[in-house]
């Protein structure tokens, strides 16, 4: 977006990945091509199988990750997504809102299952029970639009007048960055406000393990961009981090108000400040949905279900008739 003349990649780009999917695909007689993205990648897959370039026995699972559902939004960029969904042999995206946001956009599948992507609930995102609390609210993401961290940012604005020791760490880099630390000098909370940057995975467990409260403020963006789910939820609520999110309908598949973590309206300042307040104020509720967290996600969640319910996904697409 910075750069219009990198437009000029993308037919090189494109090219080269269907080049490559053809080659593999013939080289190890692939059954079944798992194309993440509904555009560029699956489009190619179908594109591939419908122009005799890849063997017609070959299956198309298709996932979408939400934000090529949600954006894209150009007449022609649907009638590609539609084309390629109806094409597709089976499709997946990550939440129940997604599923239905692809239905109601009129793409008739054969068949759809909402299979949220995982984490390593296992050995990763663990609770530290014997961690201190080093961060009183943490943020862990890219600093871009639809992440709404300007919402959190007003947040601890008025938070500060209850609270004036609070401290929050924004974790994650983007293009967003510059116009977040001028709102941070605009509103004067400097001193409350620590922009940690970009951190490797590794390190990420260790920030939500010493937080007392992690917040997922995500909102619709201009171009209808969203989350698709929001993982960085699940790896919180995994840690045992009480986790404050919007109410976006990707997050309800994640957090339930009251019960693992707590909600409020996207882009309302005043409920995420309420919300917070509550949190920091009241030990038995912080406690009560610390203990609900990991439970809330282990199921659901962890790469092993994951990996078995996906298992369970490409066997029935390769054995599903012509």
């Amino acid at each position: 977006k910075r750069n219009p003349l990198k437009w000029l990649l993308v037919p090189f780009f494109l090219v080269s990945q269907g080049f490559n999917m053809v080659l593999l695909a013939r080289r190890h007689k692939v059954s079944l091509i798992h194309a993440h993205w509904i555009i560029p990648q699956g489009l190619l897959a179908v594109l591939g199988r419908q122009l005799r370039l890849l063997p017609k026995r070959i299956k198309i699972l298709c996932t979408s990750h939400g934000g090529d559902l949600f954006s894209l939004q150009g007449g022609l960029l649907q009638t590609l997504k539609r084309y390629t969904l109806r094409r597709s042999d089976h499709t997946t995206v990550v939440s129940i809102a997604m599923r239905d946001h692809l239905l109601g956009m009129g793409c008739q599948t054969r068949n759809v299952s909402v299979q949220p992507m995982g984490v390593d609930l296992t050995n990763r995102f663990v609770p530290d029970p014997g961690k201190q609390a080093q961060y009183d609210i943490v943020y862990v993401g890219r600093l871009v639009e639809k992440k709404g961290v300007s919402t959190l940012l007003d947040a601890v604005k008025l938070l500060t007048e209850t609270h004036p020791g609070l401290t929050v760490t924004l974790v994650g880099d983007g293009p967003e960055r510059e116009p977040l630390e001028r709102q941070v000098d605009t509103l004067s909370i400097n001193q409350h406000i620590t922009f940690l940057g970009a951190i490797s995975n590794d390190r990420v467990p260790a920030i939500y393990q010493a937080a007392r409260i992690a917040v997922v403020p995500s909102i619709v963006a201009a171009d209808g961009d969203q989350e698709g789910l929001g993982l960085v939820a699940v790896e919180a609520l995994g840690c045992g981090c009480v986790t404050v999110v919007s109410d976006l309908p990707a997050l309800a598949d994640v957090v339930t108000h009251g019960d693992n973590g707590l909600v409020f309206k996207a882009g309302d300042a005043v409920q995420l400040t309420e919300c917070l307040a509550m949190l920091l104020g009241d030990p038995d509720l912080h406690g009560q949905l610390a203990h609900n967290a990991r439970a809330s996600v282990i199921d659901k969640f962890d790469w092993r279900a994951v990996g078995d319910r996906y298992l369970d996904i490409i066997d029935r697409c390769i054995d599903s008739p012509d």
